[in-house]
């Protein structure tokens, strides 16, 4: 095989894999509303359904070009003005900034709710080990859950893969290794988000840490759509890292500095 097909080949999944880290944190925050027996499963379901999605958007590459054009153009002066498509001296809004747009407030409001439900505690699952009274009611709530789960799975998949697509675009024109490096990039996040899962569910700082950072990315993903860049996406990441060692260090810390480690068999401290 040709090496620089190769090399392709790896860039590309590796693009699609860092793009989609946001992707993942999303991801393993939502498959903790459904019992943990089906965790597992909505994770490959929505993943694969959205692997699918993903290849029908590469397939469909004319579409996704026609999304950068103009679909309506306003003029913020003294006499605000709308048109239809583009105009000089108009703001133009094309498909795809709508879509960035809406995405981007949806990823905020979702998210914030999330937070709120946290802080507030307002899960209404069972305790474990507690029988309920209407169990069939459970039952029903749960499969709506799940299918919710895997509608919000498929359309934040899809609202993320924009930029992923529009950059493997520029980078092959092969769409036989695009749809390839989107199989094994959507291989490695099933396995990814599992463990990505029990991490952030293991740590209430770093969910909130997390939860926080897709406040933002919702935010950044508003801001492309109006085509104004307050921060960048790389700072964002750098900011998660940053937040993560910070959290890191304190668990660590905390870990070490346990009252009930440093007591003595007499109930004194040593």
């Amino acid at each position: 095989m040709d090496a620089g097909l190769i090399l392709s080949f790896l860039t590309l999944v590796g693009m699609e894999i860092v793009l989609g880290v946001d992707n993942i944190i999303f991801i393993s925050i939502l498959t903790d509303k459904v019992p943990l027996k089906q965790q597992r499963q909505t994770r490959i379901v929505g993943l694969s359904l959205a692997m699918l999605m993903r290849i029908a958007m590469l397939l469909g590459i004319a579409w996704i070009a026609r999304l950068r054009t103009p679909v309506f153009s306003i003029r913020f002066a003294e006499n605000p003005s709308f048109v239809w498509g583009g105009a000089e001296g108009f703001f133009p809004f094309s498909g795809r900034d709508l879509l960035l747009m809406a995405g981007g407030v949806f990823l905020v409001i979702k998210t914030l709710i999330e937070i709120v439900e946290k802080l507030l505690d307002t899960s209404d699952e069972p305790p474990a080990g507690i029988q309920v009274s209407n169990p069939e009611g459970v039952k029903r709530r749960a499969k709506v859950r799940f299918r919710s789960v895997i509608f919000q799975i498929i359309l934040i998949d899809i609202l993320f893969s924009f930029d992923s697509i529009l950059t493997a675009i520029g980078l092959v024109q092969d769409v036989r290794l695009m749809i390839a490096a989107v199989i094994v990039s959507m291989v490695f996040m099933m396995v990814a988000s599992k463990y990505v899962s029990d991490f952030i569910n293991r740590f209430p700082g770093i969910r909130m840490l997390a939860l926080l950072f897709l406040v933002l990315i919702g935010a950044h993903l508003f801001f492309e759509g109006i085509r104004w860049h307050p921060f960048e996406k790389e700072h964002l990441y750098f900011a998660l890292v940053f937040g993560l060692l910070v959290e890191w260090l304190d668990i660590l810390y905390r870990r070490n500095h346990d009252p009930q480690k440093t007591k003595a068999p007499n109930g004194s401290l040593s």
